[in-house]
This record gives structure tokens, sequence and C-alpha cells, in this order.
């Protein structure tokens, strides 16, 4: 399954149809959001484009344009290979839910999860180790913009 958009001015009168994002495979949630920079981001997994051949690790995020839907600039927030996760492949890893956070400045955190599939579920035949139950846990990693951006809370202290 891909992503599927839609645009409207009011999400509780009649919804367009969807405009359905063929490029895009994956079993799991993408989550999208305005970053301070003004640029439309969405982030989610890519069975196409793992090297690993699973849909949700690496988690990526894409520049989106709000027009047409397009997605550019892919890039890999987490990669459970490549981070040395004691993460074995048959328990099947997945890196997902990504949120941003409010950015702080030049600065903004990305916080998701990564787990393995292999809990003790039937259709995947290997149990978690527990290796694998230490490291499956909420991560973050920072993404850093070229300049500081107004804060978005204004308080009078």
């Amino acid at each position: 399954m891909g992503a599927a958009w839609s645009r409207t001015v009011n999400p509780f009168k009649q919804v367009p149809p969807p405009v359905f994002q063929e490029d895009l495979i994956c079993n799991g949630p993408f989550t999208v959001f305005m970053c301070p920079d003004g640029v439309l981001r969405m982030c989610g997994g890519d069975s196409q484009s793992s090297p690993h051949g699973r849909s949700r690790d690496p988690l990526y995020i894409w520049d989106v344009d709000p027009r047409t839907f397009a997605t550019s600039n892919r890039r890999a927030l987490c990669d459970s290979v490549e981070a040395g996760l004691p993460l074995r492949a048959e328990a099947t890893p997945v890196v997902d839910m990504c949120k941003l956070l409010l950015h702080q400045g030049n600065r903004q955190i990305a916080a998701f999860r990564v787990r393995v599939r292999a809990i003790d579920h039937p259709y995947v035949p290997v149990l978690l180790n527990e290796a694998e139950r230490s490291a499956s846990t909420i991560y973050h990693t920072t993404l850093t913009y070229s300049k500081s951006f107004p804060d978005p809370w204004g308080f009078d202290v």
C-alpha cells in the first residue's frame, strides 16, 4: 500500500477523492509535518527503497510538494543496521511512528520507536531475545536547519 493524499479546506465536509502515490510502498504509518523552514515533510518507510527489503526499516524523511504531493530529497532518519542495533533480521526490525517535536532555534527533534515484530506473535517464527528487548524503545535524532527560526511559543514571563 502507498500514501494517499487529499486536500480540503474543511475536513468535516466532503473530502475529495484521494491522490494515490504509487511510488512509496509501506504497510506502516506515515506522518506529515509542516517544518519551521516552511517545507512540508513526511516520515515513514518504503520497502522499495529499503536496502534490507523491509517496509519499516530504515525510517525515511521526504520533502513534499503540497500542490502535487510529489516527494523529493529522501534521506534516512534511522537505519537499524547502520546504527548497529542488536536486532536480528529474522526478528524483523521496525523503525516507525516518527514525531517531529517543536523546533528550538535551528534544531528540531525527531522521535521514533524501534522494535521487532518478533514479540511472541505467531506471524514471526522467532522469539524476542534480551538484547532486542533492551534495544526496543524510543529513540531520537536532531534535524539541524541552516538558520534559526522564531520560537513557536511566545510567553511573557
